[in-house]
């Protein structure tokens, strides 16, 4: 699954369709690419550039940790929550 393993800290090359539902930014926190040429490449220069690499890991393990682990997601839903008792 894409955000475990941005969660676990991994340089991840991605379909469009792959990352649908997460919100990344292309060549931050993961590399987007639909072509099979040009998702073979930046697997390669991943593997070629180990500061990319683990900058790349870093970054898409902050976004993960942010946005998608358990803490997050239930304080969204808590927000979520209060707004629509509030509204009511």
């Amino acid at each position: 699954k894409l955000t475990e393993a941005m969660a676990a800290g991994r340089a991840v090359v991605a379909t469009t369709n792959g990352a649908t539902g997460v919100t990344v930014t292309n060549g931050v926190e993961l590399l987007i690419e639909d072509d099979p040429i040009k998702f073979a490449d930046s697997i390669v220069r991943l593997l070629r550039d180990p500061e990319l690499r683990t900058k790349m890991g870093a970054a898409g393990r902050e976004k993960s940790i942010a946005e998608y682990d358990w803490k997050s997601l239930g304080d969204k839903y808590a927000a979520l929550l209060e707004s629509v008792a509030a509204s009511h």
